[in-house]
């Protein structure tokens, strides 16, 4: 009767020692995979020479970091960061019209003569957004015009 006890403990001991082996080498393996998880940037589309105004031309990148897609606009004669727009939880989708998929594109959305950036996203609950960018001459800056 001793012994059944003892066998008892034994396999309950074994079983929480996998239990806790399992648990530990999950845990270990996402670590390892996170050390060479590749966080960099990933380019989602580009437009090139865009001229907000005759003399004021940039380039403009959707961008994916992590969780979160950005708008980043630089100046096309210098190079440098002009502005970065973050759009959080959201993924990338295209927007097909006329003939033409893409999923960055220049319309006069507002008609007021100047083009205009549209962004096609959707969130987590799958629904489809069209971002649209608007250069605002007074402010130097582009601002969301609708979403």
């Amino acid at each position: 009767m001793l012994t059944e006890h003892r066998i008892k403990y034994f396999v309950i001991a074994m079983f929480l020692i996998l239990s806790f082996a399992i648990h530990a080498i999950g845990s270990l393996k996402t670590g390892i995979r996170s050390m060479f998880y590749n966080k960099s940037v990933k380019v989602l589309s580009v437009a090139k020479n865009f001229y907000v105004t005759n003399d004021f031309v940039v380039d403009v990148y959707k961008v994916k970091r992590a969780n979160n897609i950005y708008i980043e606009i630089y100046s096309t004669d210098s190079g440098s960061l002009i502005q970065k727009i973050q759009f959080p939880d959201s993924y990338d989708t295209y927007f097909y019209s006329e003939g033409v998929s893409s999923n960055l594109f220049l319309d006069d959305v507002d008609k007021d003569n100047k083009m205009d950036l549209v962004i096609p996203l959707y969130n987590k609950s799958l629904e489809a957004k069209l971002h649209v960018l608007s250069y605002n001459e007074l402010g130097e800056k582009f601002s969301l015009l609708s979403n």
